[in-house]
């Protein structure tokens, strides 16, 4: 191809990599989908409790059955109600094989712990966890966690997980 793009015009077909050497476990050699885009991430609670943003951004990358979200939200809720929060929203369902585990590299405006990880609730919804250091455990990030004072509460966060669409 000297210009332009390589179409594959039938689903369920992609390129071909089974001339390459295998590794133990091996499954699959066809690369069948790759996709970027844009998604709207929120922040929930376990009862049901949803809270505006006064800033949100959500991106992935698709490759295969491996997808990559990350973003940032800026909530600007004074009242949290319920138990866990939860980051909901993601592009495409996660298989029940796997589980989205991702890391939360800078938080801000918490009133108790701050979030530094991400792991998998749902098929579609992740918990918020923080890691004490009183004891060291990991533990789910509690609705009373967040700051009722300024009303706001930033994070900036990426995770993995596979999807079967």
């Amino acid at each position: 191809i000297k210009d332009g793009n390589l179409i594959i015009g039938t689903s369920g077909h992609g390129i071909d990599f089974s001339a390459t050497g295998n590794a133990g476990g091996m499954t699959s050699e066809l690369l069948d989908d790759y996709e970027e885009g844009t998604w709207t991430p929120t922040l929930t609670t376990s009862n049901g409790g949803s809270y505006s943003s006064s800033h949100v951004s959500g991106f992935y990358t698709k490759v295969g059955n491996q997808v990559t979200c990350w973003g940032n939200i800026q909530t600007n809720a004074t009242t949290w109600n319920g138990d866990y929060v939860q980051l909901d929203g993601q592009p495409f369902a996660a298989a029940n094989t796997t589980m989205p585990i991702g890391f939360i590299p800078y938080s801000f405006g918490f009133a108790g712990d701050h979030p530094g990880g991400i792991y998998y609730a749902t098929s579609t919804r992740n918990y918020l966890t923080y890691r004490d250091a009183a004891d060291g455990q990991t533990n789910e990030l509690l609705a009373s966690d967040m700051s009722p004072n300024n009303g706001v509460n930033t994070i900036i966060f990426s995770f993995t997980f596979q999807t079967t669409s």
